[in-house]
């Protein structure tokens, strides 16, 4: 019976209740110091979200986001280029690696012995071919 009364009671702030419920309440606040406080914090408490200021959007809430929209389309532009010379780049870049295989064959072809120097054409180069004291550091 004291959950009845008590859904009686919340249902009393959200509908208008019949006849026989308001009896039937009433007479259950009359007969319960319990029930009339919790009658009493459901209306503070009603009051008070009731007081409460409802929250919305500033006004330049709007400038805001369509600022952010602004600023991510710009992006996008951005994208779109780096896309278009990733796409350019591409064919040159395949191309290039094509070239670089062809004359790496070429050279290993030319060449009698399979080595690095042989591969890119370029000559076992020791430090004193590189450099001669001797040459660098006479007088004239």
């Amino acid at each position: 019976m004291d959950k009845m009364i008590k859904q009686l009671l919340y249902e009393s702030f959200d509908r208008e209740l019949n006849e026989r419920e308001k009896i039937i309440l009433d007479f259950a606040l009359i007969d319960s110091e319990k029930l009339q406080r919790e009658k009493e914090n459901l209306m503070l408490m009603r009051n008070k979200l009731n007081d409460q200021v409802e929250p919305g959007f500033s006004g330049s809430f709007v400038n805001k986001v369509m600022s952010q929209v602004q600023k991510l389309a710009k992006q996008e532009e951005n994208y779109e280029f780096f896309e278009n010379v990733y796409l350019l780049f591409r064919p040159v870049a395949i191309a290039a690696t094509v070239l670089i295989i062809a004359f790496v064959s070429l050279n290993f072809l030319k060449s009698e012995k399979i080595s690095l120097e042989d591969a890119i054409a370029v000559p076992d180069v020791t430090i004193s071919d590189a450099y001669d004291p001797i040459t660098d550091f006479s007088l004239e």
